[in-house]
C-alpha cells in the first residue's frame, strides 16, 4: 500500500569538531603514541586539512620549496586533478622530526617495505582514547576540525573550499 509514497529524507549526516582543549590532547597523545608515524600522520591531517588518501600517499619528493614557500605538492587528488598544499610552520616542523627510511620513498611509512602506513585507523583509536576523546570520533572528522578553525578564525567559505580542496562551494 505504500508503494507509491515517498519517503522523508533524513539527515543523518554527523559533524563533530574538536575544541582548542582537545586538538591539544589529541597532539600529546599522538607524540606519546608507539608508532610515530602515525603519530605524526594523525597530527600532519589537523595541520593541513589533507584527505586521509592523501595524507598517506605523501612522498618525500612532492616536498618542495616554491618562491621561498614549503609547498606539498599532490600529483593526484580525489578529483584527479593535482594541487599545492602550503606548509606552515608546525607541518614543517612534523616533516624535519620524521626519520626517512631508506627505500621508502613515503613520508609516513608502513610496516611493509617501501610502501606507506595501510590502515591508520587503530592506530587513530589508540590516539583519541589516549586523548579522552569519545570514540565516535572519526578520522575524517579532522577536515570538518579545519574548516571550523578556518570559519572561527575570520576565514571565508572560500578559504575553506581552497583549504580542503572542494570542488564547489556547495560541499564547502
Amino acid at each position: 500500500p505504500c508503494s507509491n509514497i515517498n519517503k522523508f529524507q533524513e539527515n543523518n549526516q554527523h559533524q563533530r569538531f574538536l575544541n582548542n582543549d582537545e586538538i591539544r590532547r589529541l597532539f600529546k597523545a599522538a607524540d606519546d603514541d608507539e608508532n610515530q608515524y602515525a603519530g605524526a600522520y594523525v597530527k600532519f591531517l589537523l595541520l593541513t586539512g589533507v584527505r586521509r588518501s592523501e595524507g598517506l600517499a605523501a612522498k618525500w619528493e612532492d616536498m618542495q620549496s616554491v618562491s621561498g614557500r614549503q609547498v606539498w605538492h599532490i600529483p593526484h587528488t580525489k578529483s584527479g586533478k593535482s594541487r599545492n598544499v602550503i606548509l606552515n610552520p608546525m607541518a614543517l616542523e612534523i616533516l624535519e622530526s620524521l626519520p626517512r627510511i631508506r627505500g621508502n620513498p613515503y613520508v609516513f611509512p608502513g610496516k611493509l617495505e617501501g610502501q606507506s602506513i595501510q590502515n591508520p585507523i587503530k592506530a587513530f583509536k589508540r590516539i583519541i582514547k589516549r586523548a579522552g576523546i569519545e570514540s565516535s570520533f572519526r578520522l575524517h572528522d579532522i577536515r570538518h576540525t579545519v574548516a571550523s578553525l578556518i570559519i572561527n578564525n575570520g576565514g571565508t567559505l572560500y578559504d575553506v573550499q581552497a583549504t580542503l580542496a572542494h570542488a564547489n562551494s556547495k560541499m564547502s
